[in-house]
């Protein structure tokens, strides 16, 4: 008997898949498995946070914070709602667009065993807009009218129709002559679009009068940005749009106006100093902000000899496209460059110091910070400033970018990457849609608590996403709404099965210098609530020649009171997969040795 170890290095390199042979062991594939004290093991799982209740439309920005009483409260922002999450109740803080419209005399019909409902009155609302019925008397052909609803159609400026939750059990009219009609905030699109029509591309690019069928410009969906200002919020729904604030001291109410702010793309708070900053808007270029512990007010946001409002343009590059708040300082990035924001006070507020030339960051959202550095999702690449810009080293890099070699990326997608910190494990990561799909699907991490080297890849979709702070979780957001603490050890897919799996590539047994029988495997995995029904699927593969046929083993099931795994396969090169599917395993690799006999045999 002799006995080996073959230990493959932490982290996964999909970029040195192809040429394996030649490379150091290596795993080569994976999915939600990380790496922690040089270890590869299954991500911790994940529980629904609210049962029964989800956010509407597609979220994509969450903060968590908390009240001066110790209210803990979880805001998020989707294309068509602004919603609070408090002590286990979601509530709609959705701003209105407009005061609300008195519709005159009965304006309601509905048609027997039809669920479409009628308002009639002058309302100025679109199609997927939500509007507030208010102050309708009694109901109306069975069904209670007052409350929110979403615009199904808008014939006209006079009437529009909504679809009751269930069918009306009679024809009639009715509702009074208090009935008002009050819209929210118009929806943001759901999704990158590409524009089209009359007007769109360059001067004399196509003939004139004919819309365009085809175009690289693309029409951004609606991304959030969430501060909190103390115990209350502020927000903006990006795209030029306005900025709101919801005071924790009248929660019941919604999100109002901030009278006098800019327009902008997104805001951020310099906490140390209270100042409210704004990005882009009709100057995609320009940064402004209020005077120091202002939000409101258009003297607010004008600079003077009494205050210490301001902005400043950014030359380099054609819009700011996020900002990141640092320790230290503000990160800022154009299509083209990297900026440091730092609040100086005096006469000048804040300084601006241009960092680099550096690849266009991919979305607002694309950027994440721990405590010593920024990194971020670029055009083709990762990035990173600790003090100094640079590429970050990535052996998935053509797994992620490239998707003649991965999944790739969807690049009319971008600006919904979301990036993210954990810190308990010293990660940071991006989930990103892939080419294939017009949605959140794949995440991608640097460990680089383990390395610069060490990342890890997966299948999970999740639109939005925080790091635990006041709560005791990360939490994150599927494409449906759904709520979810992560991390949680045994926990699962929300109780389903986790499916996760890590495979290496080749490594050479003496070198490939001989053949040898593998007759058996030593599995050292730590594994936790393992049993027949959760088990650990261990599979072992050999090759007699690097580009010779592969043999493959079978599947074990591997418990925590496995001893040994009959292999009996021949080779000079192994390799090997693990994987489950389970809704309670958690398992963790050790280092796996090998029962080895050499033979005679010259091949």
């Amino acid at each position: 008997m002799t006995m080996i170890a073959l230990q493959p290095r932490p982290g996964i390199f999909t970029d040195e898949a192809a040429g394996a042979n030649d490379a150091p062991f290596s795993y080569v594939d994976g999915s939600l498995v990380r790496f922690y004290a040089g270890k590869a093991e299954q991500i911790g799982g994940w529980q629904n946070k609210v049962s029964g209740g989800a956010f509407a439309g597609k979220v994509r920005a969450l903060l968590s914070s908390a009240e001066l009483n110790g209210t803990r409260n979880l805001f998020s922002g989707s294309h068509t709602a602004l919603e609070l999450l408090q002590g286990g109740v979601i509530s709609d803080i959705t701003p209105i667009s407009a005061a609300a419209v008195a519709l005159g005399a009965n304006p309601i019909a509905t048609t027997n065993a039809d669920a479409t409902v009628t308002i009639t009155g002058t309302h100025g609302l679109i199609v997927g807009q939500r509007v507030v019925i208010a102050a309708a008397s009694g109901t109306v052909g069975g069904l209670t009218i007052n409350g929110t609803h979403t615009v199904a159609t808008a014939p006209n400026a006079t009437s529009y129709t909504f679809e009751a939750a269930s069918a009306a059990t009679s024809s009639a009219t009715g509702g009074g002559s208090s009935v008002t009609s009050q819209g929210l905030l118009v929806p943001g699109e759901p999704d990158g679009t590409f524009e089209y029509g009359f007007g769109v591309g360059p001067f004399s690019g196509g003939t004139f009068g004919t819309a365009r069928s085809a175009s690289d410009i693309v029409l951004a969906p609606r991304v959030w940005s969430l501060e909190a200002y103390g115990e209350d919020l502020i927000a903006c729904p990006g795209n030029n749009g306005g900025i709101y604030y919801w005071d924790a001291t009248n929660s019941s109410d919604r999100a109002a106006i901030i009278t006098g702010a800019p327009t902008c793309n997104f805001i951020t708070v310099n906490p140390p100093s209270r100042h409210l900053i704004a990005f882009g808007g009709a100057d995609p270029m320009l940064i402004k902000w209020a005077a120091q512990g202002t939000t409101s007010g258009t003297a607010n946001w004008t600079a003077s000899a009494t205050n210490d409002a301001g902005d400043v343009r950014l030359l380099d590059g054609s819009e700011i496209r996020g900002a990141i708040r640092t320790k230290a300082e503000i990160v800022v990035f154009t299509d083209t460059s990297a900026y440091s924001l730092r609040h100086i006070g005096g006469a000048f507020v804040f300084q601006l110091t241009k960092l680099a030339a550096v690849a266009p960051v991919l979305g607002q959202n694309a950027a994440a910070a721990s405590d010593t550095f920024v990194a971020w999702m670029a055009d083709g690449q990762f990035q990173y400033y600790d003090g100094v810009v640079r590429s970050l080293p990535c052996p998935v890099l053509r797994h992620v970018f490239d998707s003649t070699q991965g999944p790739g990326l969807n690049l009319a997608q971008r600006q919904k990457i979301v990036a993210f910190s954990n810190t308990e494990f010293n990660e940071v990561g991006w989930f990103y849609p892939s080419a294939g799909s017009d949605e959140i699907d794949r995440v991608v991490v640097w460990s680089y608590g383990e390395g610069q080297g060490v990342w890890w890849i997966g299948e999970l979709s999740r639109t939005a996403y925080i790091d635990r702070s006041i709560e005791l979780n990360p939490i994150g957001v599927d494409a449906s709404g759904n709520i979810f603490n992560h991390e949680i050890p045994g926990a699962g897919n929300d109780g389903n099965a986790l499916a996760s799996h890590i495979e290496t590539g080749g490594a050479y047994i003496d070198d490939g210098e001989n053949l040898y029988s593998i007759r058996q495997a030593i599995p050292d995995f730590v594994l936790t609530n393992s049993n027949s029904s959760n088990a650990l699927s261990f599979q072992l593969f050999s090759k007699i020649y690097p580009q010779g046929a592969e043999t493959t083993g079978a599947a074990n099931a591997i418990i925590s009171t496995t001893d040994t795994v009959d292999t009996r396969i021949t080779g000079r090169q192994i390799r090997w997969k693990a994987s489950s599917s389970s809704a309670q395993l958690q398992w963790r690799v050790g280092k796996i040795r090998y029962d080895v006999e050499l033979l005679d045999a010259a091949r």
